[in-house]
């Protein structure tokens, strides 16, 4: 009988041990889950612009026709957009040229931007590199160089269109649920009953906000060794902010899609589309 009982008794502290363990491994599992959850973006940098999607010698177009002529294009095409002029200036001087490096570092800056759109698209937050904000900035301003020499008469536009609406959803806090949750105790025959608790939890509801958005494209057009160039940079903007695109400008993470810099560069590329085909027209 008494071998029987030490059995027993062994068989029943390895139990204990054996709850304790698991106990203290769903602790260790949730703690880790916890310290490890994916941290999420609130704000990103709202600087994306077409500049970012094409390659430098994208951006510049030569043409064959005039200066008047080529702003004529410009502005007709922005009509048929249905869009506005909000700036018309016949007395710029601002000549763009492509520097030796520029298509390297666009190369170099899309490997930094690429990996920081794909974290925005899996709203996985991604932390810098040390001084790769610097780097980028960097390596974007020295791809082409700007001028405003003095004997230079071009014409440079201002344009709005593009208008979208863009609608995000989110949730927010109404109040809070009360529910009664049973608690046990661990003993060791087992887990007992002690009782219900009280546990707190949040009441969201889903709300919805819509924003306007537009795309501001500016179009410097200049004379360069003979011929009519143009250069455009497009931006995309809210309608009813004041907040301008810049490195230093910031941006909900909910409105990335509608702020890529995408829109404007594909509004671009059509512009020269429009261009050239009025070029070749008799």
């Amino acid at each position: 009988m008494e071998k029987s009982v030490l059995v027993s008794f062994r068989s029943s502290s390895i139990n204990w041990r054996f709850l304790r363990l698991v106990s203290l491994l769903i602790l260790c599992g949730l703690f880790i889950g916890c310290a490890t959850a994916t941290k999420r973006y609130d704000k990103i940098p709202y600087c994306w612009t077409s500049d970012h999607r094409l390659y430098p010698e994208e951006r510049i177009l030569t043409l064959n026709l005039s200066l008047e002529s080529t702003a004529d294009g410009i502005i007709k095409w922005v009509n048929e957009k249905e869009g506005e002029i909000i700036e018309n200036n016949n007395n710029c001087s601002t000549v763009a040229k492509l520097q030796p490096d520029s298509k390297k570092n666009f190369l170099a800056v899309q490997n930094i931007v690429k990996k920081e759109w794909n974290a925005y698209d899996e709203n996985k937050y991604r932390k810098w590199e040390d001084g790769e904000w610097e780097k980028l900035q960097q390596l974007s301003k020295s791809q082409i160089n700007f001028t405003n020499p003095q004997d230079q008469h071009g014409h440079c536009l201002k344009t709005k269109l593009g208008k979208r609406e863009y609608t995000i959803e989110y949730l927010v806090q109404v109040g809070t649920v009360t529910t009664m949750q049973p608690t046990y105790i661990y003993t060791q025959t087992g887990p007992m009953f002690a009782g219900m608790i009280p546990v707190h939890s949040p009441q969201m509801e889903t709300r919805k906000k819509t924003k306007l958005f537009f795309s501001q494209i500016d179009f410097f057009i200049f004379s360069d060794q003979g011929s009519t160039k143009i250069y455009a940079v497009g931006v995309p903007l809210e309608e009813s902010s004041s907040v301008k695109v810049g490195y230093d400008a910031t941006i909900g993470h909910s409105w990335w899609p509608i702020v890529t810099g995408e829109d404007e560069a594909l509004r671009i590329k059509e512009a020269y589309t429009y261009l050239k085909n009025l070029e070749i027209q008799p």
